[in-house]
């Protein structure tokens, strides 16, 4: 069938219990068959939508932002122009108190409340919290690269360990200062301090080049990321984004909840 003719099923108001006879109309023939609101939201031109639009691939938190008065999933809106900026808007019928926020406010607010969950760090770099255990901060950071091996990894924590064993036996060793000379034995300590440190800092390159760091996540996402990689990255790191609707600046209506 033609769009046309899908057009005019659409528009047939014998959905709404109505018959037609010639020119006379009987209304309530017969039972509805949708409610008189669902019929004229199916009126009029529909606009392309923003699930698959070109606001979807300039925006990220569509899916992921929730309306805190229904649980219903947020959409994008919006034309994009000077006065009337894209926004996430909450479209269930049955809400009654439908939460919407800018677009580009909440997109920032959340990837924000990411940085400050994984570094402890605010905006301004100031501390305001403890940030994440090493264990969950590679976690949160990690980013699948083609050529990375996690053998370099292993080999680099090998090597860091038995530094630290070799300059823990050497600085037990109670005879030595007296067998070498104070001169000699702070020579020898500041050797096998050296080597830690050179391994501390090689096992530090080994992460980040194989499983990422929180400066390479910034790297990628300003350089070689497009929305898709970071679309991916962001419902990885976030579980959901509740919002409420209001006026009050997002940090007091908006919750954070990363995975």
């Amino acid at each position: 069938m033609s769009e046309q003719g899908v057009a005019g099923l659409v528009r047939n108001r014998v959905y709404l219990g109505e018959a037609r006879y010639g020119g006379s109309v009987k209304k309530d023939a017969h039972e509805a068959i949708v409610p008189r609101a669902l019929w004229q939201r199916c009126q009029g031109k529909r606009l392309p939508s923003a699930r698959t639009g070109r606001l979807t691939e300039k925006f990220l938190l569509q899916g992921v932002a929730l309306c805190a008065s229904c649980s219903g999933a947020m959409y994008l809106s919006g034309s994009g122009t000077r006065n009337r900026s894209p926004y996430y808007m909450c479209r269930q019928r049955h809400c009654t108190n439908h939460a919407f926020a800018k677009a580009a406010a909440l997109d920032a607010y959340v990837l924000n409340s990411i940085e400050e969950a994984i570094t402890g760090l605010n905006y301004d770099g100031e501390r305001v919290g403890p940030g994440l255990s090493d264990e969950a901060y590679r976690a949160a950071t990690f980013v699948a690269r083609p050529g990375a091996a996690d053998s370099n990894i292993e080999e680099s924590e090998l090597a860091l360990e038995e530094a630290r064993a070799d300059l823990e036996g050497y600085l037990s060793d109670t005879t030595l200062r007296r067998t070498l000379g104070a001169k000699r034995y702070n020579t020898a300590v500041a050797d096998y301090v050296a080597i830690v440190n050179k391994a501390e800092a090689d096992l530090a390159e080994a992460r980040e080049s194989s499983s990422g760091s929180w400066d390479l996540v910034g790297r990628l996402w300003n350089t070689e990321w497009g929305w898709a990689e970071r679309k991916e990255w962001l419902e990885r790191m976030v579980r959901s984004v509740v919002v409420s609707r209001g006026r009050e600046p997002l940090s007091r209506r908006c919750e954070v909840e990363l995975r």
